[in-house]
């Protein structure tokens, strides 16, 4: 189904190039978001709706400040997916953000923000904040759609942690310092300027989504090319990584 909508037009081109880095991504994003019309068919499938002012944001010359986020809306759609955003702070320390998504096929993202709440599955690095003496202040949704219907599950979460992975680029919540995943070039303003230092520790794109209980899974054509370009891939990782050995050779490799 085509869009009119400029904001969607420009996510689903930012999703598209997202997709395609050159940094080593988990096959399953190349096979099912393989084309501009595939991610824009799939977008009319779930029907996500962007927060409020994410147009005007993603077009300013500036970057964006903490109160931007903090203005956004913070109900949290009930049987919803969805892309979140966290605000950590400490009295006399840099403000942090992170940038996750909640994808449980039963309650959808309230699940994953109770998470949160309860110290319960903490991404490595909100919890060393917290740790340390850092409070969440705000839990703001970037994007949410409802729960999809079982046959789209497996597409759909594709979808969400893709768009994960391109939020936490457009607002860089990476850490500081650390490799670039390749997706530098999303970001549209310079990364040193941002009002916040960033927690989130590798690309969504390189995770294992797992197939839960009775969800329909890929056609065998689709899980047949994820495994091909996993193999192409090691097979890539094992002659350079020779290469380099027969250049700088171990004691043990000699």
């Amino acid at each position: 189904m085509p869009f009119n909508n400029d904001l969607t037009n420009i996510l689903i081109g930012a999703l598209w190039a997202c997709v395609n880095v050159r940094s080593h991504i988990n096959p399953r994003f190349s096979v099912v978001l393989d084309s501009v019309d595939t991610i824009t068919e799939l977008f009319g499938i779930a029907q996500i709706t962007f927060c409020p002012g994410l147009l005007d944001i993603i077009q300013a010359e500036s970057t964006p400040s903490l109160r931007w986020f903090e203005s956004l809306p913070s109900v949290i759609p009930k049987k919803s997916w969805g892309v979140y955003v966290l605000i950590l702070k400490m009295p006399g320390f840099d403000d942090l953000l992170y940038i996750g998504s909640g994808t449980n096929q039963d309650r959808g993202l309230s699940v994953r923000l109770r998470d949160h709440v309860v110290g319960r599955n903490v991404p490595r690095n909100v919890q060393r904040a917290k740790d340390f003496g850092y409070t969440i202040t705000d839990m703001r949704t970037l994007a949410h759609c409802n729960i999809p219907a079982p046959r789209y599950i497996p597409r759909l979460r594709t979808v969400i942690v893709a768009l994960e992975a391109l939020f936490a680029a457009i607002f860089w919540a990476y850490v500081p310092g650390k490799s670039t995943f390749g997706l530098d070039h999303l970001c549209p303003w310079n990364r040193e300027h941002f009002a916040w230092l960033g927690l989130c520790s590798h690309s969504p794109l390189s995770e294992s989504i797992t197939r839960r209980p009775g969800e329909i899974d890929f056609t065998d054509d689709e899980l047949e090319e994820m495994a091909r370009i996993r193999k192409a891939k090691e097979a890539a990782y094992q002659h350079d990584y020779q290469r380099a050995l027969r250049a700088n050779p171990t004691p043990a490799y000699k």
